[in-house]
C-alpha cells in the first residue's frame, strides 16, 4: 500500500511538471514561433520520459501529434514496431545520451529508421541536446530527414562515395555545432543555442519599423563577430551576391503579397574572407489582428557543402571518370539539344567524330 501511495504521488508531481512546462512554452510566444518554424523535426522531452512538445515539422513529416505521444513509452513501439530493432536503438540512444551528459560533449548522431503514422518508413539522423540545466532535465531531440539522400545512394550505385561524403559532412556539422552549445539562462537563450545545434541562423524583420535582428549565429556563419554587421536590411543586401539580390527580394515580395504559401529561397552570401556561401532562407509571417503581415521571422542554413556535393554528383553522372570528358549519355543529350535548336532557329552545326582504337592509359 505504501508503494502504491508513493507511485501515485510521483504521478501527480509529474503531471504538474508537464502542465508547468506546457504553460511556460505557451506563454513564450517567441519560443513557440521559432520552435514551430524550424524546417527540421523537433521534440521536447524530460528526464522522466514525458514528451512535452512537438513542432509542426515533426507532425507533418511523421504524422504523429502530442495526443498520441504523451510519453516515450508511447513513442518507442510506434516508431520502431520491430522489437529487436527497437531495443537496439533504445540501448544505443541511452548510452550516447548518458555519455554526452557525463562528458559535457556533443551527442553523437544516430542513424535510425522510423515508421511514420501512415505506415511508411523514413531514415533520420537523430541527435539530442540539453535545453535546460541538469536539474530540470529537458532535452531537445533533433531529427534530420535523410530519406532522399539514402534513396539516391541506393539508386546511383556508382556515385555512392559522393553520397557517403555528404552524409559524413552532415554528421560532422551536427557534432561541431552541438559542441558550441552553452548553458542557457532564459528561454530565448536556450532556443538560440538549440538553433546553433541545427546549423540555423535566426533573423527577425519588423516590417512596420523596418528594423531587423540577426542572431550571433547568423553573423558567425559568414565569419563575422556580432558587432561587425549592422542589424539593417541594407547590410543583408550588401552581402547577397549581386546576381541573386533581385530574385531574393522578389521572393520575399511574392510571399508578402500572399502569392505563395511559404517563403523559401536559396541565394549566395559573401563570407568575410571573400568567398560565397550557399544559403537556404525560410520564414513564417506574423500577422496583426487585422490580418496584416507585420513581421517575418526566419532562419538561414548554410547549404554550401550540400550544393558542392550535388554539383559533384551531377558532374560524375555526366562525365567520364578517366578522361574528364562528357560521357556518351551526356553527349547524346547535348547533340539532341543542338539539333533541336538548329531546327527552331535555322542554324547549322558541324560534328567531328574521332575513333581511338584500343584507347588505353
Amino acid at each position: 500500500m505504501h508503494e502504491i501511495r508513493r507511485l501515485n504521488s510521483e504521478l501527480i508531481k509529474t503531471k504538474k511538471r508537464i502542465e508547468q512546462l506546457e504553460k511556460g512554452m505557451a506563454d513564450n510566444q517567441f519560443f513557440r514561433n521559432i520552435f514551430n518554424s524550424c524546417p527540421v523535426p523537433y521534440c521536447l522531452n524530460d528526464e522522466n520520459g514525458n514528451i512535452i512538445a512537438l513542432n509542426d515539422k515533426f507532425k507533418s513529416i511523421l504524422g504523429y501529434d502530442l495526443d498520441e505521444l504523451r510519453t516515450l513509452d508511447d513513442w518507442w513501439p510506434k516508431a520502431y514496431p520491430d522489437l529487436e530493432y527497437r531495443e537496439r536503438v533504445k540501448q544505443t540512444w541511452t548510452r550516447r545520451l548518458e555519455k554526452s551528459l557525463a562528458t559535457n560533449t556533443g551527442f553523437e548522431a544516430l542513424e535510425v529508421k522510423i515508421v511514420c503514422k501512415n505506415g511508411t518508413q523514413r531514415s533520420f539522423l537523430a541527435s539530442a541536446a540539453p535545453l535546460t540545466d541538469a536539474k530540470e532535465g529537458i532535452h531537445l531531440v533533433i531529427l534530420y530527414d535523410i530519406t532522399d539522400v539514402k534513396r539516391a545512394k541506393n539508386t546511383i550505385g556508382d556515385l555512392s562515395d559522393s553520397v557517403t561524403t555528404l552524409m559524413y559532412s552532415l554528421g560532422e556539422q551536427n557534432k561541431a555545432l552541438l559542441l558550441e552549445k552553452e548553458k542557457a539562462l532564459a528561454s530565448e537563450e536556450r532556443l538560440s543555442l538549440a538553433m546553433q545545434g541545427a546549423n540555423d541562423g535566426l533573423w527577425d524583420w519588423d516590417l512596420l519599423s523596418n528594423k531587423i535582428y540577426f542572431s550571433p549565429r547568423w553573423k558567425g556563419m559568414l565569419g563575422y563577430a556580432e558587432d561587425e554587421i549592422e542589424n539593417t536590411v541594407h547590410a543583408w543586401e550588401c552581402l547577397v551576391h549581386p546576381e541573386d539580390l533581385a530574385p531574393s527580394k522578389e521572393s520575399i515580395q511574392v510571399f508578402l503579397d500572399r502569392k505563395a504559401d511559404k517563403y523559401e529561397s536559396e541565394f549566395r552570401m559573401q563570407h568575410k574572407n571573400g568567398y560565397f556561401l550557399s544559403i537556404l532562407s525560410q520564414a513564417f509571417a506574423v500577422e496583426s489582428d487585422e490580418g496584416q503581415i507585420t513581421r517575418l521571422v526566419g532562419t538561414h542554413v548554410d547549404i554550401t557543402q550540400r550544393k558542392q556535393a550535388e554539383a559533384k554528383l551531377l558532374f560524375q553522372s555526366t562525365h567520364d571518370s578517366l578522361t574528364g570528358l562528357v560521357n556518351r549519355r551526356e553527349f547524346e543529350r547535348r547533340s539532341e539539344q543542338a539539333l533541336l535548336t538548329s531546327q527552331q532557329q535555322t542554324l547549322s552545326h558541324a560534328l567531328c567524330y574521332i575513333d581511338l582504337d584500343q584507347f588505353k592509359v
